[in-house]
């Protein structure tokens, strides 16, 4: 909490963690006031005060190259939304898919570090929810 990262043309500052799994964290994060660079001001604009910063670690050109399939899934399904808008048709909303607002790539030493700027869904943690799910069956075999 409290660290401050750049993706792409945005600041962010992590507030606490949303989810996290074996090689990543999903954390919560405002977005800080910045100087954006000329044309970008716009995005900014639309862009909400919080989102979900996704931190993956990849040690590996698979890992990188799935982590980069995911974030440009996303982005593609982005760009089809705008296609259908500008066609004057209904884009499809989805609060089951975030939409990917920016994105970043960054070598160590040791791998890559992928940062992807999501916008928040509604819900829970699936790994809360199987939990809860588990339990509620665990009480139901004996009972």
């Amino acid at each position: 909490p409290g660290v401050e990262v750049t993706v792409g043309a945005f600041r962010l500052r992590c507030r606490d963690v949303l989810g996290s799994g074996s090689y990543s964290v999903v954390w919560r994060a405002d977005v800080a006031p910045a100087d954006a660079p000329e044309g970008e001001d716009a995005l900014r604009r639309q862009c909400p005060d919080t989102v979900a910063l996704k931190d993956v670690f990849c040690r590996s050109h698979a890992a990188l190259t799935q982590t980069l399939f995911e974030v440009n899934l996303l982005v593609e399904v982005e760009v089809q939304q705008l296609r259908r808008a500008d066609q004057a048709l209904q884009p499809i909303a989805s609060n089951r898919l975030p939409r990917c607002l920016a994105h970043s790539v960054e070598p160590c030493s040791e791998g890559w570090w992928v940062r992807s700027m999501l916008t928040i869904l509604p819900g829970e943690q699936l790994d809360q929810w199987l939990h809860r799910e588990s339990e509620a069956a665990a009480a139901e075999a004996t009972a």
